[in-house]
């Protein structure tokens, strides 16, 4: 509207009014600068607007591997979480305890004996267990156990197999009897258990384990030598000796 009237202004005047012509020239470019001005903001926002969608999109995917990321990370937890709570278990072992529960103690000692060599266990001929002893230990738990010939164990006894417990021939073993592999280096005031370890036992041939005496990792007990009830075991004990205490220490030579 505003460039038809000043159209019209400049052919009514064109020849006697110089002044109309130089206002119809100044609309008219003022028209055009505000054209241009409208073009430009429009591909301006237009740009803008591309702009957002890609830093959007970007964003979005972003977004979605943070996701993928945690669900890795929590499915992984969860694989951990599961396998350390089904690490001691053992399917054989478990059917085992199962078989021999009902059997009462002192009763079918060679039954424990032959299902225990069954599943795997390294246990010679003529050895009697008078209860099912408490097993524990990680997955080379049936390599790690070898018990010799004409051994007798008493009921309550644990083998604690993260190393291997080799026991000899003629071994006797009191109530309650603790064989232990693994245990902790001493840490800090904040954690004294520190770094797990294990070590083998070995109890050599004839050896006699009193009741509740407690054999730590890495001992080795000489052949013939006898454990008092209660002691607890940190050493090695020499052939033919006679130890007790807590700590343990050689009370007498035996003959």
């Amino acid at each position: 509207m505003v460039r038809s009237v000043s159209l019209l202004t400049h052919s009514r005047v064109r020849d006697s009014n110089p002044i109309a012509e130089i206002e119809m020239h100044t609309t008219t470019t003022n028209e055009s600068v505000s054209l241009f001005d409208v073009m430009e903001s429009a591909h301006a926002a237009n740009h803008s607007h591309a702009i957002d969608s890609v830093s959007g999109a970007g964003e979005h995917d972003h977004s979605l591997h943070q996701k993928n990321d945690m669900s890795e990370k929590s499915l992984a937890k969860l694989y951990r979480v599961i396998r350390e709570e089904l690490f001691s278990l053992h399917p054989k072992l478990q059917l085992a305890r199962m078989i021999l529960w009902p059997i009462p103690i002192d009763a079918g000692g060679r039954v424990r004996t032959a299902i225990l060599k069954l599943i795997g266990f390294k246990i010679g001929h003529g050895t009697i267990m008078a209860g099912t002893p408490t097993i524990t230990g990680n997955n080379d738990l049936y390599r790690n156990l070898t018990i010799g010939r004409g051994c007798w164990f008493n009921v309550g006894c644990f083998f604690d197999l993260g190393a291997k417990v080799d026991i000899g021939d003629d071994v006797s073993f009191g109530h309650d009897v603790i064989i232990l592999t693994h245990s902790h280096d001493i840490g800090s005031s904040q954690r004294r258990a520190s770094q797990l370890y294990c070590k083998p036992v070995t109890i050599n041939n004839g050896a006699w384990l009193g009741s509740r005496c407690t054999i730590l990792p890495g001992v080795t007990i000489g052949s013939g030598a006898v454990i008092a009830a209660g002691a607890v075991v940190h050493k090695d004990v020499p052939p033919n000796t006679l130890v007790g205490g807590v700590p343990a220490r050689v009370i007498r030579t035996l003959s």
